[in-house]
């Protein structure tokens, strides 16, 4: 564990970036991710402390699957600075984003938890081991989940509209459902609301 340039993409396990200028709280986040297994898959935590180090790492390791993000580091917002890097800069849309902070600010950055997709966002000193396990694991299933998207019928637009992004997110997940091996009728009604969604979409982006 510790710093590394790059990722080891032979190894069975899920590969977690921990980024906090606070030393402890890496040896602390090894500690309680020790041992953890999703679906069989054990944990490969790597360590930066400040944004650019994030930003860099990322950058060579698209592949990565979660990133623990110390909002506040050498500058208030050097968290969220990250967050728009992965998303608008390397429009990496898969990586899950679990933000950490010291400070009750969750309430007042609603808007761009959802407009950015960020998975989760927790208050250090009120957060639980187990709690911190979980919403980990969670965030792992998620980007599974992902996984089986083709990249190119991702979207991400922190602009639109949130009734858009809900119909972005219906049509991803019948777009994973082409994947599959489909009776035609059930082929056809696939398409059907398909064209029926796009029909709709267009309504509401007007």
């Amino acid at each position: 564990m510790g710093t590394n340039s790059t990722i080891a993409t032979n190894m069975p396990t899920w590969h977690i970036l921990v980024v906090d200028d606070d030393r402890d709280v890496h040896a602390l986040t090894n500690i309680v991710l020790e041992n953890i297994k999703v679906y069989n898959r054990g944990l490969q935590i790597y360590s930066v402390y400040s944004e650019e180090e994030a930003c860099d790492f990322i950058k060579e390791n698209p592949q990565i699957n979660l990133v623990l993000l110390d909002m506040i580091m050498e500058n208030d917002d050097s968290g969220l600075n990250v967050v728009k890097y992965i998303r608008s800069e390397l429009k990496n849309l898969k990586t899950r984003i679990i933000l950490r902070s010291g400070n009750s600010v969750i309430d007042s950055i609603s808007d761009f938890l959802q407009n950015y997709d960020i998975s989760d966002c927790k208050i250090k000193n009120e957060l639980s081991a187990k709690q911190f396990r979980s919403s980990i694991i969670a965030a792992i299933e998620e980007y599974d989940d992902l996984s089986e998207i083709p990249t190119e019928i991702m979207t991400f637009d922190t602009t639109e509209n949130p009734p858009l992004k809900h119909l972005n997110s219906i049509e991803q997940s019948l777009r994973k459902l082409e994947q599959s091996e489909l009776k035609q009728e059930q082929r056809d009604a696939l398409e059907f609301a398909l064209d029926s969604l796009n029909l709709l979409k267009g309504c509401i982006d007007k």
